[in-house]
């Protein structure tokens, strides 16, 4: 069929497929009835410039973005790695952000220069829509005068509302340098790449419009000079310790929602009841993730129950019906518990087999699906054995996985589909038949498949020949724990290079043994 014949209706559905900047390039200009059909489309542009070449960055800005730039609501750039410095080549190309009038969503990725972004920030404060902004994995430490101005800019936005930093790296006094009063600021979610201690008191002072606040790494709060009642909504990673924790929710008297991590703070069920009473008496929905470590414990079960029954009182069963579960390991090397509210509703998981549980709840037959979590980190370290309370959990939506293989068949009924699955690390750690069998047919299972990075014990050498997937286009083997990542020579180059997941591969990272490998089948 002649694809000019397809009703109009179809080839809009069709577009829903395709990026917008891909959808320029193919149709605009092309024919009156397809601008037509793109002005329905885009009622407003979103731009996405993150896997653009530099090539197609070119084609698409000269011929294009002057025609939108007035109907453009969100803009994504980058200095990413694998592309280009797109901000740059805006510059280059005669357009400034100042332009994008109607801009109200934008973010900057890997941007190294802490300068550069405050140079890109301030021409966003003549931007009179734009009410989101997102930093994601950037440098924002050249030098605290820099960083001074960068934060009071932000601050400055007239009409931002959510504020998003992910994964960047900032230095101690980022925050604490605020002097310019937020009118707008409604939303802050801040998750930092290093655990940097930072006091969120100067944040809330300068931004008292906030109602939800999302941070992590370590952050921490000093004694309260005043209470801030526009806050609704907490979710805090990993405080400092129990007093800064305290120190912080004091603060917020009308606090809803309230979402807690803690790792080496344990705080019962008492004490949680009492900060509830003294300062949080509005809260609505309270979820807890706390990580706790038992030294020195000649029986680590009968002080997990002393814990779990300080969550068994009236107030937490009939006031509240907050229930809550107890994972342990039975070794004696495994001093860690992790106690959490119920359903489990956190992102990640750590599974090490065997897995004793125990719960708060009177049946406790419910609650075992753990379909929030999309991250899980599954190994084996023992057969389980026969124990009463050996944890049942089912994680049906997972996207990244992390194993040791050869598997135990235990991790199907713990892990019933795949097709959610994107991302995949994985430990040989021997090989053999069976790793082959077992890793293909994981492969088989999870069609979405788009990552594979492979740590390599020491002792095993690993036939690429033998691994096939439809689906991967990303090849790391850097790693995360480095005495699982392989270095490479010319051979085992040339081994990957021709091995079927190597030839359809987009992206390899690798380490070489000698800078100088060279050759001409791998790149």
């Amino acid at each position: 069929m002649n694809f000019e014949s397809l009703p109009n209706e179809l080839l809009l559905e069709l577009f829903e497929y395709l990026d917008a900047a891909h959808l320029l390039h193919a149709f605009f200009r092309l024919k009156s009835r397809f601008d037509n059909l793109l002005c329905a489309h885009f009622q407003f542009y979103h731009l996405d410039f993150r896997l653009l070449t530099k090539y197609n960055f070119k084609i698409i800005c000269e011929p294009y973005l002057p025609v939108i730039l007035d109907r453009i609501i969100a803009l994504h750039l980058t200095n990413n790695d694998e592309t280009m410095n797109m901000s740059k080549l805006l510059y280059t190309r005669g357009f400034t952000l100042d332009e994008f009038k109607h801009l109200q969503y934008i973010s900057f990725y890997r941007t190294r220069s802490c300068n550069l972004l405050n140079q890109l920030i301030c021409e966003c404060l003549f931007l009179p829509q734009l009410t989101h902004l997102n930093i994601i994995e950037c440098w924002l430490c050249d030098n605290d005068v820099d960083s001074n101005y960068l934060v009071n800019n932000i601050w400055s936005l007239p009409q931002l509302t959510h504020f998003n930093l992910y994964e960047s790296i900032i230095n101690t006094k980022f925050f604490s340098k605020i002097s310019y009063i937020s009118k707008s600021i409604e939303n802050i979610y801040i998750k930092m790449l290093d655990s940097i201690p930072v006091d969120l008191c100067c944040l809330i002072e300068f931004t008292p419009h906030l109602r939800c606040l999302n941070a992590n790494s370590f952050f921490f709060c000093s004694k309260p000079t005043q209470t801030h009642s526009s806050i609704i909504s907490l979710k805090l990673d990993y405080p400092e310790h129990k007093l800064s924790l305290i120190n912080l929710l004091q603060q917020m008297s009308n606090l809803l929602y309230l979402t807690i991590k803690t790792q080496f703070i344990c705080i019962n069920g008492d004490d949680w009841k009492k900060i509830f009473l003294d300062y949080l008496p509005n809260i609505k929905v309270f979820r807890l993730q706390m990580t706790n470590i038992f030294c020195r414990v000649k029986n680590k079960e009968e002080v997990i129950d002393e814990l779990l029954d300080s969550f068994r009182t009236e107030f937490w069963l009939e006031e509240h019906q907050w229930f809550v579960r107890c994972d342990w390991s039975p070794l004696i090397n495994n001093t860690s518990a992790l106690l959490y509210t119920l359903p489990y509703t956190f992102d990640e998981y750590l599974y090490r087999e065997p897995l004793c549980s125990k719960s708060t709840v009177p049946n406790d037959k419910t609650y075992w699906l753990y379909d929030r979590v999309h991250s899980l980190q599954y190994f084996y370290v023992r057969r389980p054995t026969n124990d009463l309370y050996l944890f049942r959990g089912i994680f049906p939506n997972i996207r990244a996985l992390s194993i040791h293989i050869p598997l135990i068949d235990d991790l199907w009924s713990r892990i019933p589909t795949l097709h959610h699955l994107k991302s995949l690390d994985v430990v040989f750690i021997r090989d053999g038949d069976l790793v082959y069998s077992q890793l293909q047919t994981l492969f088989d299972r999870a069609n979405h498949l788009y990552s594979l990075t492979i740590g390599i014990n020491a002792s095993v050498q690993v036939d690429f020949s033998k691994l096939k997937s439809t689906s991967i286009r990303r090849l790391s083997f850097l790693y995360k724990m480095l005495i699982y990542s392989q270095s490479f020579d010319s051979v085992n180059c040339t081994t990957l290079a021709c091995s079927p997941l190597g030839l359809q591969c987009k992206i390899h990272s690798i380490e070489v043994n000698n800078i100088n490998i060279s050759n001409k089948k791998y790149r």
